[in-house]
């Protein structure tokens, strides 16, 4: 799978990219939420969950991953 990039009216880079993700599976262990954790989507401002949290490595930095409980879309924070 290879992101498609988008360039806004603002000259701001966006990197679109899909993964699979289903509400209804249950998670293994879930990751703690922090205080600057977003609360509310970036489209539809409903609430966002937590997926995962990717650790740092020498090819990238930490990411932690949220889903949009009511649009799925998906936000990658930098750790």
């Amino acid at each position: 799978m290879e992101p498609r990039a988008s360039q806004a009216s603002t000259g701001v880079r966006t990197f679109v990219m899909s993964i699979q993700y289903s509400p209804d599976e249950p998670r293994q262990t879930s990751p703690r939420r922090r205080d600057y954790d977003p609360v509310a989507c970036e489209r539809c401002a409903a609430a966002v969950e937590l997926l995962t949290v990717l650790p740092r490595t020498a090819d990238h930095s930490a990411y932690r991953i949220f889903a949009c409980t009511a649009c799925n879309f998906v936000q990658w924070i930098p750790d």
